[in-house]
């Protein structure tokens, strides 16, 4: 007799952290993490794997600064500035986008995080991006931080 596995689809979203635009005048590529960020959509994208009698998959949104914050983007209302985060709106009353970003985020199953190291820190873009929305939304599920660096320490002080 043959079994049919249950199959559970994981609403992951992997949010990129660098918002950089332009190549250095050294050369190279404009942003270093989309090769990166890439590598793990592909590698979530063919994961397979198995809990128990359980098929495991990944259903991926990507939130990128260049992206959300640009002229069509979900936070364009508020700025990488964070002038107006999500919770500061009456329920019902923030931007149609920003709400949407806001669903997505709270009925996500897991998070991935793919930063560059910025100076020793945290890239702005990527902070002001999770900032918009509270950390309720992000509680209780399992999340990765990615980070990556031209450096020798590869992010580790991202």
């Amino acid at each position: 007799k043959k079994y049919k596995m249950a199959k559970r689809v994981l609403k992951t979203v992997v949010f990129m952290g660098s918002s950089r635009d332009m190549k250095a005048f050294w050369g190279g590529d404009k942003r270093l993490g989309d090769r990166v960020l890439k590598h793990v959509v592909e590698v979530l994208t063919q994961r397979k794997s198995n809990v128990g009698s359980v098929k495991v998959e990944h259903d991926i949104t990507v939130f990128d600064p260049l992206e959300v914050f640009g002229e069509e983007g979900a936070l364009k209302s508020s700025g990488s500035e964070l002038k107006t985060p999500h919770f500061y709106f009456k329920a019902g009353s923030a931007p149609k986008e920003m709400e949407e970003m806001r669903t997505i985020i709270r009925d996500a199953d897991a998070y991935l995080v793919v930063s560059p190291e910025y100076n020793h820190s945290v890239p702005p873009a990527l902070s002001s991006m999770l900032g918009h929305f509270g950390g309720s939304n992000y509680a209780y599920k399992p999340s990765g931080i990615i980070t990556y660096s031209s450096g020798p320490w590869g992010g580790a002080r991202a």
